[in-house]
């Protein structure tokens, strides 16, 4: 069921894996949000450049440039947008160095739970229109 309050919030999903781009794509459309997919750095710069999302996913771990370096690209292009990084445990320290930076406040471990993802979308989202 599509909401006021979501309708219009755009997603943009950053993963090489085309299942995870699936599965939130899935997700967060029937929650009512626009969602885009980018399976890599160069698909995921095109689409800010297209229209800035109201929040990012985004994988670490991708061939070419990898989630670190594509977020400090899109850092440099949108500062205000929340980024919710997707990592696997082995890459813990990697996301507390990028948060040290305050380049990102929030990131989820694979395998995640697509209903407290869901959640943390709309703490997030709250938390930018109050």
């Amino acid at each position: 069921m599509m909401t006021n309050d979501r309708k219009d919030h755009y997603l943009l999903i950053v993963d090489d894996q085309p299942a995870i781009c699936e599965l939130l794509e899935e997700a967060f459309t029937s929650e009512g949000y626009r969602v885009e997919t980018a399976l890599n750095s160069d698909q995921a710069v095109r689409a800010i450049r297209a229209r800035t999302p109201d929040l990012i996913f985004m994988d670490i771990n991708m061939p070419g440039k990898n989630g670190l370096e594509t977020l400090k690209d899109v850092r440099g292009m949108i500062s205000g947008v929340p980024v919710i990084m997707i990592t696997a445990y082995g890459e813990l320290e990697d996301i507390m160095k990028v948060r040290k930076l305050g380049l990102i406040q929030h990131y989820i471990t694979k395998p995640f739970d697509i209903v407290s993802l869901i959640k943390l979308v709309r703490r997030i989202r709250h938390r930018n229109t109050a």
